[in-house]
């Protein structure tokens, strides 16, 4: 009885130290080709929570870092299974001033990856 006792519990025990789970990275940049400053706001997928950015705003002429999504589900990076909502607005944060205000998957280029394996997403605002 004590054998499969011990056999049980290595099964167990075993199964729960499977390989780990792959985690994916996302980088999110905007290019802004524009000649307004511009300025983003989002809705997390499934919170409906606003998003917090690494930089609210995009210079004219610029290409910025605004978002890095880490997933470990076995999920995709791209934006759709991050936003609920994503706008751009042109000088200022107004309804009258949006310049993009969809989550569409292709239009954010996949541009490869960093060194380190972030894929990296583009939207280019012309």
């Amino acid at each position: 009885m004590r054998k499969i006792s011990i056999l049980i519990l290595f099964l167990f025990f075993n199964n729960c130290t499977g390989p780990p789970e792959a985690v994916l990275y996302g980088d999110y940049y905007i290019t802004n080709n524009t000649s307004e400053q511009l300025f983003i706001t989002a809705l997390y997928l499934f919170s409906h929570d606003p998003v917090t950015f690494l930089t609210e705003q995009i210079n004219p002429g610029q290409k910025e870092h605004v978002y890095t999504f880490v997933i470990g589900s076995g999920g995709h990076v791209k934006p759709s299974n991050v936003f609920y909502e994503f706008i751009i607005y042109a000088d200022g944060i107004a309804p009258e001033n949006i310049v993009y205000s969809k989550v569409d998957n292709k239009d954010w280029i996949n541009e490869g990856s960093t060194n380190d394996g972030h894929l990296i997403y583009n939207l280019t605002i012309d």
